[in-house]
């Protein structure tokens, strides 16, 4: 085991509170995460807000008018009914 020239003291460093830029970008992210998570329950609790660009009222009033068809008026005696047979 002598033969390896191995310092473990020099290895400990103190990094003393300083934020790097990936400690940053993280932070960064999870305030972004949180906004867009704000603003999807926002627009899900009121969708008629000024905030959601696919309101339904916007929706409906730019659809055409569209044809409706009549429904199909059956027979009266398109089921047949049993002739009485009174068993007594």
């Amino acid at each position: 085991m002598s033969k390896y020239d191995y310092d473990d003291s020099s290895t400990s460093q103190s990094r003393g509170g300083r934020l790097d830029a990936w400690d940053l970008m993280s932070i960064l992210s999870l305030i972004v995460t949180f906004c867009l998570v704000l603003y999807f329950i926002a627009v899900f609790l009121v969708p008629d807000s000024a905030i959601n660009p696919l309101s339904p009222k916007n929706a409906a009033s730019r659809l055409p008018a569209t044809s409706t068809p009549t429904p199909i008026q059956l027979l009266p005696t398109w089921t047949p009914t049993l002739p009485n047979t009174d068993v007594t």
